[in-house]
Formats: C-alpha cells, structure tokens, sequence
C-alpha cells in the first residue's frame, strides 16, 4: 500500500482541531525550515514587544522547542512546553496564563550521566510531535525503572514513550510504553538501554509510525546509537529498531560492560534538528556522528550507499519505513574522510538533514538534501542517490556540491524556495550566511555566496525562514541565538548584506533552539524561562538612555561600569533588574518611582577571571569578539517594564590566534599528483602574538601523537603527504588584526586518504586545522585553490580552498591560553618560579619564547593538603591524551577535593594507592601510580599564562580561594613523598 493511500485512510471522518497557524512539532516535517502558514508581515516587526516572558521550577529548562495548538471551536492559541524536569504544560498564547500541567516521572539526573551538557537533570530533551487528526501529542521521556527518585543509577534509567491527548494531557490509550529491554532488529546483541542514551532529536512521524533518534551522553558508556520506530496503534508498541553499529562490522567482541566504551557509538542528536521526512515516499534522513572503530568502508574501496552496511558512523542515512513501521536501510552517504573525523572532532552529526523544497532541482536531480559538520563541510546530497563512500575523482565524494563554511556547524541548514531559492547557515562564530540557488552551464544545481550579517552567531540556531502566507517579497529569516537572542533578517540578501529587522531585546536564549511560531507570534525559551513576542501598540512604561548600550572595547581581566538613565511613563512598584548574561550586571533599582519621576543605576560589564569562571560554570564560554545580552527591568508582580539591549566588544589582552578554517580539503587526485591550498592565522588580540610551537597528527592512526614540525622551506612537512612551501618561523611574531597566509600542498604518493591535523601554540591560545585530500592509482595530476571569503567544491573538482578571515570558537581565550614548545627551540632564559599552584609568577630575561632543560636539585613545595603530597609545579601535556587517566570532572574541583578522591581510593576494601594527581581545565582531576618525567611528553610551565586557569570548586570557597587548576592541556602536579627526578623536562616560559 501507498503512503499517500494510508495516510488518506487514517484522516478519514477525523476532525482536526488545530489551526492552519499552529506548530505541531519542529518546524516542517521535511527539516527545510521554511514555514508560510504564520501571518508574519515584515512591515509590522517594528510593532512586536515581549508579551510575556514566564520562569518556573528552579534548575528548569526547555531543551525541546514550543510548539503551538488550538482548540476545535476556538482561537484561542495554546502554547505546550515540555522540561528537563519531566513536566508538560499548556499556556495561553497570548497571555502566558497556565491552563494546564502534567508531572510524569522523576526525571534522570544528569549525575548519572557522567555528562554535563544537560546539566541538572534529564527528562524530556526531544521535541514532541503533535498528530493533529487526533490530538494526541507523542515524545520520549527520560526517568528511572518504576518511577526511583532521580539519582537512582545509570543502570536504573529508563526511556518511556508517551501519547498524550490535548489538551486533558492524560494518557492515550495503551501507553505510555517502555523502550528499554527492546533488542535491534539488525543486531539481536545490541539491546536499547535507556540509562546510557539521550533522545535529542526532535520527534518525527509518518503516518501512524513515531521515529526518534538516540545517541549518547559525552560519548560515555558502552552505546550504540538507536533509530526507533513506534506505532501509534494501542498494544503494538516498538515495531523496529535499528542500531547504527551492528554485526559484522561493529567493534568485535561486542563488550558487555557498561563503562567501556565499545559499543561503536555512531549516535544521532544532529544538534537538537529533527528527522527530515518524506511522507508521500515513506522515507525519512537523518545523520550520524562519530563512531569507533574502522567500520565496514574503513580498507577504502569506493561503496555503493545502495547497498546495506552494518556501520553507519558519520553518514547521512536514507530509511524506508513501512505502513507497519518496518525500517529498512536504503542509501547512504560517507565522507571519504570520515575515519578521521572520529579522532579529530570533527564529527558529521553535528548538523541535521534539511530536506529542500523540489524547487531545488536540475539536471536530473530532482529532491536535494543537505547537510554539514563540525569540519565546516557543508555536503548537498542528490536525496534520490546520496553518493555512497569515496565515489567521487581519486575516491572523493560523489555530492552535488560541497561549501566550505569557515567554522564548525553546529546546527542545520534553513531554506527558502520563493525568489529564485535561498538556503541559509550560521557557523559557530561566523555571520549567518546565505546562498542563492542556481544551476551552471551543464544544468547541474549550485549554491553561490549571496550575503552575509554583520552580526556573528553562536552557531547553536537553526536559520528559519517565515512568509506572509507565502507571498515573495515576505520572507524573513529567524535566529534563535545564544548569544544575541532573537534576530530577524529580510530573507533576501542587499548588495551582499542581510540587513536586519529591529526586535524587541530578548537576551540569550537555550542552544540548540530555532523559534516556534503560531498566529502572528514568535515563542522562544533561554536557559530557565519561556517567552512571547508579538506585534502590540502599548508602549512599555519605562523608558531608559542610552538604549541600546553598548561598553564598546573591554579587555578581558578588566570590568567597565556606565550609568543608565530611566524615566517612568507612570508610577511604579519595581523589583529589579536582570541580565542574560552573567558578564553583564546591573543594581541600584529603587522599589518605587511616581509618574515621570527619573532613577540612574550603575550596568558593569565584567571580565575579570573570577566571574569568567562563573559564567563558564552557567555553560556561556568567553571569547574576543562581539558579546551581547538584554537588561530587563521588572515590576513588583514580575511584569516587563523595559528592555535595554548590552553589547560590548571582548578583547584578548595579549594576542589571540584564530585559524581562518575548520578544514582545509585537497579533494581527491591520482597518485603522483599534487594540489595546492592555503589557511590564515590572525591574530584577534589587542597584543603582538607570537608563535611558539608547532606540531602535525596523523588522524588516519589511532591515538597519533603529536609530530613536531620543523620548518625547512620550501617542503616543510605538516602532515603525512602535506607540505608547505613558505611555513612559519618559530617565534615568528603577528601584529594586532594582522593575518598570515600559509601555502599547503598535497602530494599523495599511495593511493587511499590523508589526513592530519596541524596545531599551532602561541602566546594568545592554540589553534588546529584538519588537512583532507585523497588519491587513487592513475595518471598524475595538479591543481591548485587560493583563499577566498567563501569557497565550494563540486563533484569534478580536484580541489577546494578555504575561507581567508574568520573568528574562532575552538581556540582558548588569552587569560587562559597555552604555550607549548616545538623542540627544536633551545633558548636560554633565567626564572624562577612561585611556591604553588594559587599564584603562578615568573621573572625571565629572555624576550621571546624559550625552551631550556633543567635537571633541579630539590623538588618544588607548594600548597598540599597535609596528607603527604607535594606540589610539583605547572606542566603543558604535548600529547594527544592526558599523561594520567582522568579521575572525574565537575565544578567542584580543587586541588584539595582531588587529593581527598585520591586518598579515599587507597582507604577502601581493595585499596588503590596514586602517588600522583594533577587538576587541569577548571574542574579536572587526573590520578596515577606511575609517572615518568623524563620520558613524558610534557613540558614545565612557568609565567604569567601558565595554569591561570581559575579551579570551579573555588568559586566562592572560604578555604581555597581562587586556587588555579591548570589550562588548556596544562595541569597542576602534586606527587607523594620526597623529591622527584626532573631530569630531561623541559622549562617553557610563558608571557
């Protein structure tokens, strides 16, 4: 039977009673982001205010996105929110009064999670799917075993799936159904157990079957990532699961114990997107992240994607589903690069699947679907043949078109099918991009460069675009951003610019969000609350100057204060005042204020280390660059009384290096052949950034270490089969908002994938860049690519450059950065260094980065905690690991609290004894019973940057302080016992 036939059967004699201008799940079934229905006007943005804005339960948040409802019989507009606390509630859509709510079960505690991505609790993270031929809502939910308290156990966790009728919110009948105890239908050995997985996706349906993707929790735990299927039918429940590392070719033998993580991963969450669907075909596309192991394609023969593969890890995946819920595998894509995008972090599922409108067409191509990754490569597949692995010249990819984004994408590609065709894209860090549809000479669909914002985003949004009941000339573009909050765009690019509409100031808002709309309104949540924004005439009764602020330039370290002036249109009982961001703070609001009375009140904007690590411990990173957030001031009852939008300009206080691509990719050549590129390094900081090392891994092998690079021109090597012609210097210095160029060339001399990541240290952070090509047996061949703004490859290019000016999120901030050595530097220098940890100082006569070895006749001494260890200094991890294995991390961490695990450990039953144990990156303790200094890939640290880092136990602490707990791969060591060997450890001095 057709799709089309049963989907007409079940709507037969049913009553829909929702509104053409509700959102009854993520955005549109097929993921394009293009949404008509919602009586938009752009002319009337300028009249939109914040309606209402509600916070409920302490430690509550709202992963999944709002979706919106109505009545038979009424326009009254409903708005259903689903928590991490396991509650559902209704409100009214225009007031945000509560009609309804609904606790379910004790929600899992993100302890057991090991993870701290959803920090506090675990419940309902997916976003739930409405079926409006019958009311009833679907979604998974997250709990433990017979409703336990939260905190019960990772084994107890349970994944429940829930139908809901609306708006009663009691359950439908025969259910809610547990997942857990249900086996892969591809592989009886791999079991769904719901403690170790997250359901992150949002829900999708067609017809009477329910589909939810499932990954992991930081990769912990021995998981396997799920594709599950279930039938909206009472009592038929799971119809089909599918694991996306299965027998034969996942790891083997499949493990049985639930901490070891060999269960080949592969999850699917896709940045919180939704499963693309295409019911009239019965098919469904999604995506897939890293995996473990080779997988079936890892010896590097071209595969077909029509043919069945057991490893579906960092593919985008083509299912068919079946009336009854049966899921068959029926395409696939795989980048010829994918095995290093499991050791480099560059993960594809990052992104989700947009499945574009068929205006989107040509040449024979008549769906395309799209999607990128955290290597910045935005893939546009043919969705009638999505490409297979290494099918494309000299064992590429076999896309339509590849675009390289200058950073890693961290969410979904929108569109827009009216005006000749737009898609849209944000990278983390960069401006939202958008892309006009098009077709070259041979008919073949291409996508070119068309505009970009001024304004840079968190990358953490999906670009959604809305129409005035689909008339052109009315599209709009919407982001959801964590930092900037809620921002608009006419849809179509002037002279290269998306120029923007003005918006009420929202503050920032939840990651992994897009906006949910309903009749003429906009709904988006931040961390803890929900809100409303919509056109209305009343003005808000305060107004303030300056508005909007902006602190203009502050250097991090530094804290900048500037009074705000407000006068009342009438009078006031206030409370207060907020900000979005914990940077931002604002005081001094008096309780009451008459009718045209005025009041100033001091906003400061502060970057010393101290509220960085705060902020950081809220899950907000600090960066140079652009920073925003919304002061809200509030009545006595809570009620908006005015907005006032902050920005301010982060500044590193030395230098800052930022690569200007995630990716450099040589694309695919013949054996013999060469091809040239090229990335930038610039510096972001307000100092001269010099560099101090550099190193190359080979991503093709497990756990590369790291390779030093000698710069020899002009064949410097930086990775196996890349060189460069015209490499660095070490110690070479960069100016303030200067930039370097560094020419690359691949010259493969054995058939198969090259891949490796070059990292650079400096002064100002470390930056890497992944370098791809391939090359398969043939007649030798060149080409070459310079930098541009914005580049893609196609299918029949050799090679593909890069994007030449970016910002960075991947790099550390200056307070925070390292510097490591290359060890071909031998300086000399004179130091001294402090007595622990807490206060790390030095004094040096050399001007420049410095490497020496030292061989001390005593061990350093330093803060210990009176148990027998001593503090043995401050030291740079030159490896690709740790040099001990990690013990735990949260925000508690001290020195003290790791020292006090490592002496329980050897007080138990069966004791444990770890002379050693260091802290590293804010909230890390690593322990071991070994530790060799002279044969360790380390170097000591000292300087003003040398474990700076401020520990996230200490925040607040009466007893530490504001003790430090290393860097970025740097770590404060204390040993048991006397002294220690240092012979052969390098000295690197920081500045």
């Amino acid at each position: 039977m057709k799709w089309s036939a049963l989907v007409g059967l079940a709507l037969v004699g049913a009553v829909h009673s929702f509104a053409s201008t509700d959102s009854l799940q993520d955005a549109d079934p097929a993921q394009s982001g293009y949404l008509p229905n919602h009586n938009i006007d752009p002319n009337k943005l300028s009249t939109f205010k914040q309606g209402w804005k509600n916070t409920y339960n302490t430690n509550e948040a709202f992963y999944a996105k709002p979706l919106t409802w109505t009545p038979a019989g009424s326009n009254a507009e409903q708005v259903i929110l689903v928590s991490n606390q396991n509650i559902i509630r209704m409100v009214d859509g225009a007031t945000g009064a509560l009609l309804n709510s609904r606790p379910l079960d004790p929600p899992f505690s993100s302890t057991d999670s090991n993870c701290g991505d959803i920090p506090n609790t675990i419940g309902i993270t997916g976003t739930p799917y409405i079926d409006g031929s019958t009311n009833i809502m679907y979604f998974f939910s997250k709990g433990y075993k017979n409703g336990a308290p939260t905190g019960s156990g990772t084994l107890k966790g349970q994944y429940k799936f829930y139908a809901v009728q609306l708006p009663s919110l009691n359950d439908a009948n025969g259910f809610p159904i547990v997942i857990d105890g249900n086996h892969a239908d591809n592989d009886p050995t791999r079991y769904f157990l719901g403690g170790t997985v997250l359901q992150r996706p949002a829900v999708s349906s067609i017809g009477n079957i329910v589909m939810g993707g499932f990954g992991g929790h930081c990769d912990n735990f021995n998981y396997t990532g799920m594709f599950v299927a279930v039938s909206k039918v009472p009592g038929v429940g799971v119809t089909n699961i599918q694991a996306m590392e299965a027998n034969p070719g996942a790891p083997q033998p499949q493990t049985l114990d639930y901490l070891n993580q060999g269960g080949g991963k592969a999850g699917i969450w896709m940045g919180g997107m939704g499963m693309a669907t295409d019911a009239a075909a019965g098919r469904v596309y999604f995506v897939t992240g890293n995996g473990r192991g080779a997988g079936e394609n890892g010896g590097g023969a071209p595969a077909s994607g029509k043919k069945y593969t057991s490893t579906l890890q960092q593919v985008t995946v083509h299912f068919d589903v079946s009336p009854s819920g049966v899921l068959t595998q029926a395409d696939y894509f795989e980048p010829y690069e994918y095995q290093s995008l499991n050791g480099g972090d560059r993960d594809f599922g990052s992104s989700g699947a947009a499945l574009l409108d068929p205006v989107f067409s040509g040449n024979g191509v008549s769906r395309i679907i799209i999607a990128g990754g955290k290597t910045g490569k935005i893939y546009v597949m043919n969705a009638d043949n999505l490409g297979g692995f290494a099918n494309g010249p000299g064992g590429s990819d076999s896309v339509i078109q590849t675009i390289l984004a200058p950073g890693s994408m961290l969410s979904g590609v929108g569109s827009y099918p009216l005006e000749g065709g737009y898609i849209y894209f944000a990278p983390s860090g960069f401006s939202l991009f958008a892309y006009k549809f098009g077709t070259d000479n041979q008919g073949n669909p291409v996508f070119t460069q068309a505009g970009k914002s001024a304004l840079t985003f968190a990358g953490k949004t999906i670009p959604t675009i809305t129409t005035l009941n689909g008339q052109p000339g009315t599209a709009i573009v919407w982001m959801a951003d964590v930092n900037n909050g809620l921002v608009a765009y006419n849809a179509i690019p002037q002279n290269g610019v998306l120029v923007p509409y003005s918006l009420p100031a929202t503050g920032r808002l939840q990651k992994n969000q897009r906006p949910g709309f309903g009749n003429g309104r906009c709904y988006s949540s931040s961390t803890n609350n929900v809100m409303m924004i919509g056109g209305s005439s009343a003005p808000l009764p305060l107004t303030c100057t300056p508005s909007p602020l902006n602190f203009g330039s502050v250097t991090i370290g530094q804290t900048k204060t500037v009074q705000v002036t407000c006068t009342a249109g009438t009078a006031l009982n206030l409370k207060g005042c907020t900000t979005g961001l914990g940077t931002f703070s604002c005081s001094g609001i008096p309780a009451t204020v008459a009718s045209g009375g005025q009041f100033t009140f001091p906003v400061t904007f502060d970057l010393t280390d101290i509220n960085i690590e705060k902020v950081r411990q809220g899950g907000f990173q600090v960066l140079p660059g652009a920073e925003g957030t919304t002061l809200n001031i509030l009545s006595s009852t809570g009620a908006l009384q005015t907005s006032v939008q902050l920005t301010a300009t982060v500044v590193a206080s030395g230098g800052f290096i930022v690569f200007g691509a995630k990716t450099v990719d040589f694309g695919g050549l013949t054996v013999g052949g060469s091809s040239t590129g090229s990335v930038t390094v610039t510096n972001k900081g307000a100092g001269v950034l010099t560099l101090n090392g550099y190193a190359w891994q080979d991503l093709t092998t497990t756990g590369p270490p790291f390779i030093n690079v000698t710069a020899s021109n002009p064949n410097t090597v930086i990775g196996t089969a890349f060189t460069s012609t015209n490499f660095p210097a070490l110690g070479l210095q960069i100016q303030p908002g200067a930039s370097i160029s560094i020419p690359m060339v691949f010259s493969p001399q054995t058939a198969g994938t090259s891949s490796s990541m070059l990292t650079i240290w400096s002064d100002g952070g470390f930056s890497d860049v992944m370098l791809v090509g391939t090359a398969a047996q043939g007649t030798s061949s060149s080409s070459s690519s310079s930098s541009s703004t914005s580049t893609t490859s196609s299918r029949s290019s050799s090679s593909s450059s890069i994007s030449s000016s970016s910002s960075s999120t991947s790099s550390s901030m200056s307070t925070y950065s390292s510097a490591f050595s290359s060890s071909s530097s031998a300086l000399t220098s004179s130091s001294t260094t402090s007595s622990g940890p807490s206060s790390v100082s030095a004094t040096t006569t050399a001007s420049t980065f410095s490497t020496i070895t030292t061989s001390p006749t005593s061990t350093p001494t330093g803060p210990g905690t009176g148990s027998g260890y001593n503090y043995m200094g401050c030291f740079a991890d030159l490896s690709s690991g740790h040099a001990l294995p990690l013990l735990f991390r949260n925000d508690s961490v001290t020195p003290e609290l790791c020292e006090a695990y490592v002496s329980s450990l050897a007080h138990k039953p069966t004791p444990t004894v770890l002379p050693y144990y260091f802290v590293e990156y804010h909230r890390e303790c690593y322990g071991g019973s070994s530790f060799s200094f002279g044969s360790s890939a380390i170097t000591s640290l000292v300087g003003t940057k040398a474990c700076s880092m401020v520990c996230s136990g200490s925040i607040g602490a009466q007893v530490t302080g504001t003790a430090k707990c290393g860097g970025t791969k740097q770590f404060n060591l204390y040993a048991a016992g006397g002294s220690v060997n240092w012979a052969g450890v390098a000295t690197t001095v920081t500045k």
